[in-house]
């Protein structure tokens, strides 16, 4: 590739990160790994702090602070694990699960918004070198569950998703 071809990916890539994290921190007031963990949460229901930490990107500490902040905004509550009598299993409240659909929303519209200027064409011709590339970027099971930190299950099921029908 061209060494502009990829410095404008690398921009775009840059450009739509932004105005993602800005649109879910603004429809939720979270920050940091907060909208993801009520998006994971949202996909996944009753994950581990652990798994959750992992998913999020954040060390073990991390995760516990993290649901220590959820659940004091009452977007979580903890359950007894599902692995062992030692383990917490984080359930969104009604109020996380608004949360979680505004932040998806919030997301959706960030990027609705960045590809209004496509064609209906243009944007399935995006999507299918999306798939591609994102097919070739996975690398493991750790690697997709942070990159579908924040994915709409709904939309993408794992049946579907070019993620996770790439994980080794």
């Amino acid at each position: 590739m061209q060494d502009r071809g990829t410095n404008l990916i690398a921009v775009l890539g840059t450009a739509l990160g932004d105005a993602v994290a800005r649109a879910v921190g603004a429809a939720s007031g979270l920050s940091g790994a907060a909208p993801a963990a009520l998006a994971a949460l949202h996909a996944e229901p009753g994950l581990a702090v652990d798994r959750l930490a992992q998913t999020v990107g954040l060390t073990g500490s991390g995760g516990v602070r993290l649901a220590d902040r959820l659940a004091e905004a009452g977007l979580v509550e903890r359950r007894p694990g599902r692995d062992d009598a030692r383990s917490v299993s984080l359930w969104l409240t009604a109020r996380g699960h608004t949360a979680a659909e505004e932040v998806l929303q919030a997301r959706r519209s960030a990027i609705e918004e960045a590809t209004s200027s496509l064609t209906d064409q243009e944007k399935v011709t995006l999507t299918n070198l999306a798939e591609k590339v994102l097919a070739s970027v996975t690398t493991d099971r750790r690697q997709a569950e942070w990159l579908c930190r924040l994915c709409d299950v709904t939309a993408c099921p794992p049946h579907a998703c070019p993620i996770e029908l790439a994980v080794p």
